[in-house]
C-alpha cells in the first residue's frame, strides 16, 4: 500500500543536488541546506529572487523538493524557499500536530528573517494554511491553496460507521514511512478544526488565491478515497475525471489489473487496515454500504466545511475556476501551465 499511496502522490521527486559555483561568487540555485529551528534541524531549498517572501509547504508524503521545479518560476518578483516540515525528508522529528507544524513554520520564518510571507500549500497543508491565517495574521502576507477550500479534519470524517476515512489514514502517506507511525501521526492532525467551523464570526481577513474545477463537486465528495485506492468500480466516473497523468495511469490499472490491486493491499503494514481492504476489494455489498455512507453522512457536512471556509474569507478570496472536471492539487508539479499565470497574476495584484 505504501507504493499505492506514494504514487498516488504523484509520482516521487528524484534527488538532486544544489552547489555554489567554486569558481563565482554567484550562487547556483536552487540551495539546499538545513537550519537549526526551536532545537530541530530543519532541511529548506532557497530558491533565490528578490521582494516578498514566499514559503511553499508540501504534504504528508513529500518533502521541499517537490517544489524544485515549481519554485524557481515564481523568483522573477519573490525570494521563494521551500520548507521540508519538521519530521518529513531530512528534517529532524518534532511535534505533528497541526498547531505544532505551524509553530515550526513561523520558526522557521524567523530563523530566515522573515516578517511576513506568502504561504503556498496542497492537501493536508490546507489545515496549515489556515491555521497561519487564524493565528498568525501579521505574519500571512497571502495565502495560495492549490487543491481549493476545505478539506481540513472534520467531525463526519471520523463518526463514519464504516470506518473508511479512519482506515484509509492508517495506511495513508506520510514521509520517512519507515520510521514514522503514520496511525499516530494521523490521531495527532485529526484534532485539529478551524475557527469558523464553530463560529460565523471568525474571519480570515488575508488576501487568498485558491482553485477550483469546472463542476462544483469533485475530489473526496464524489467518493471515500477507500473506494478509489480500492479499486472500486464505484469511482470510474471519479477515475475517468482525473487529466492525463501518472496518477490517472495507476489509478486504473488498481481498478483493472486484480492480481497488482492484491499486490499492493496485501503490502499494508496494520494488520487491521489490511484486513479492512482486503474485505473491501471482495465484498461488493460492503463497497456500497461506504459508498452510500458517504453521500448520507459525509457528503453534506464537507460541503458545509467548504462553505464556512469561503465565507470566512469573504471579500479577499480570489477563487479561479480551471477547465479541468478535477484538482489534484498537485497541478503545480505535473501540470503548471494551467496555474502559473493566476499564481503571478494575484502576486503582481499584492504589490
Amino acid at each position: 500500500m505504501n507504493r499505492l499511496i506514494f504514487r498516488l502522490s504523484f509520482l516521487l521527486a528524484s534527488p538532486f543536488l544544489v552547489s555554489a559555483c567554486s569558481n563565482s561568487k554567484k550562487l547556483q540555485y536552487p540551495i539546499e541546506n538545513m537550519v537549526e529551528v526551536n532545537g530541530l534541524m530543519t532541511h529548506y531549498l532557497d530558491f533565490g529572487g528578490e521582494g516578498a517572501p514566499i514559503i511553499l509547504l508540501h504534504s504528508e508524503s513529500w518533502d521541499a523538493t517537490t517544489y524544485k521545479d515549481f519554485g524557481p518560476l515564481l523568483t522573477s518578483n519573490n525570494h521563494v524557499y521551500a520548507i521540508t516540515r519538521s519530521g518529513y525528508g531530512k528534517s529532524e522529528k518534532g511535534d505533528y500536530s497541526v498547531e505544532g507544524q505551524g509553530i515550526h513554520i513561523i520558526a522557521f520564518a524567523n530563523e530566515m528573517n522573515i516578517d511576513q510571507a506568502i504561504f503556498m500549500g496542497n492537501s493536508s497543508q490546507t489545515s496549515e494554511l489556515t491555521y497561519l491565517a487564524e493565528n498568525f495574521p501579521e505574519r500571512v502576507a497571502a495565502l495560495v491553496y492549490f487543491s481549493g477550500l476545505g478539506g481540513f479534519p472534520i467531525d463526519e470524517l471520523y463518526d463514519d460507521p464504516t470506518n473508511s476515512y479512519e482506515m484509509f489514514a492508517r495506511v495513508g502517506p506520510a514521509s520517512n514511512a519507515q520510521d514514522n507511525d503514520k496511525f499516530a501521526i494521523n490521531l495527532t492532525r485529526r484534532s485539529y478544526r478551524p475557527n469558523f467551523l464553530h463560529s460565523d464570526s471568525a474571519k480570515i481577513n488575508i488576501a487568498t488565491l485558491a482553485f477550483k474545477p469546472n463542476k462544483e463537486n469533485h475530489g473526496m465528495m464524489l467518493g471515500p478515497p477507500s473506494l478509489l485506492f480500492a479499486g472500486s468500480r464505484l469511482m470510474d466516473s471519479v477515475r475517468a475525471s482525473f487529466p492525463p497523468s501518472g496518477l490517472k495511469d495507476y489509478l486504473d490499472k488498481v481498478a483493472m489489473d486484480s492480481s497488482f490491486r492484491k499486490e499492493i493491499i496485501n503490502e499494508i503494514q496494520d494488520p487491521e487496515a489490511k484486513e479492512y481492504f482486503l474485505r473491501l476489494d471482495q465484498d461488493t455489498a460492503f463497497q456500497r454500504e461506504v459508498y452510500q455512507t458517504h453521500f448520507d453522512l459525509i457528503l453534506p457536512a464537507l460541503v458545509e466545511a467548504r462553505e464556512r471556509h469561503r465565507n470566512a474569507i469573504g471579500e479577499n478570496l480570489r477563487l479561479i475556476q480551471l477547465e479541468i472536471p478535477e484538482i489534484s492539487g498537485y497541478e503545480y508539479r505535473d501540470n503548471p501551465d494551467l496555474i502559473i499565470d493566476h499564481i503571478l497574476q494575484f502576486l503582481e495584484n499584492l504589490n
